[in-house]
């Protein structure tokens, strides 16, 4: 990713904050499991900054509030602390009890004078920006919802969360896990790439931004070229 949000945000002192935090609250759960395998090599913290990530790219060109889009990035999964089902609504409570202890006007000004930082601490001293975040932290991962019934904010974040190892990170992790069997080898490690690849193809047409749309089908571009490359190697 050409623009690296990331950095921004730890650069400022109430982002900074938030994200020690909700690093801090995950680390005693800091696994993410997939496909009913609990794998050591996926982090739901960074999950959380992948996804962060995405959602600044998206919102740019989509229109989106950035400090509502920055501050529900970095909570949306802070839920897992406490308990994974429904963990989108116990992100909002988590949420709520970090605003309930830190006033953000206490941090210390931010050395850098960058507009997202600025859009971030105006949307936590705002009431009404405050319910917005906590609106888009709970409605995440209702992935049925349309369009009509979402705000920009999170169409935008969830976006972002279904783009997270979509592409090249999907196949290093289709590859990790071929590894972890003990007579793996190359065509294993296709076989399951072709599967993703396959099931991935389902989010077609179910994405919320003409943005996060774009992102996927190149993404889905660049993994086709890869497949028949290396079916081509295989002799497949």
């Amino acid at each position: 990713m050409s623009v690296h949000f990331l950095n921004i945000l730890r650069s400022g002192a109430v982002s900074s904050h938030m994200l020690n935090y909700v690093k801090g609250l995950l680390a005693p759960v800091d696994s993410m499991s997939k496909n009913g395998q609990t794998l050591p090599f996926r982090s739901r913290f960074s999950h959380t900054e992948h996804v962060i990530e995405w959602a600044l790219r998206i919102c740019g060109p989509e229109g989106g509030d950035a400090g509502i889009v920055s501050v529900a990035g970095i909570f949306h999964d802070s839920g897992y602390s406490v308990k994974g089902d429904g963990h989108a609504l116990y992100s909002a409570n988590v949420f709520d009890a970090y605003m309930s202890r830190f006033e953000p006007d206490r941090f210390p000004a931010d050395d850098i004078g960058d507009i997202l930082l600025t859009n971030i601490r105006s949307t936590l001293s705002s009431s009404i920006s405050i319910n917005k975040v906590r609106d888009v932290i709970s409605r995440h991962s209702d992935k049925h919802l349309s369009c009509s019934e979402l705000s920009l904010e999170s169409r935008i974040l969830m976006d972002a969360d279904r783009l997270d190892e979509i592409g090249a990170m999907g196949v290093l992790f289709d590859c990790f896990v071929a590894a972890q069997s003990p007579a793996y080898n190359y065509n294993d490690a296709y076989d399951r790439i072709c599967a993703t690849f396959e099931k991935d193809g389902e989010l077609d047409g179910r994405l919320y931004t003409e943005s996060g749309a774009k992102h996927y089908m190149k993404m889905r571009r660049y993994i086709a070229g890869f497949i028949s490359g290396l079916k081509e190697e295989l002799g497949r």
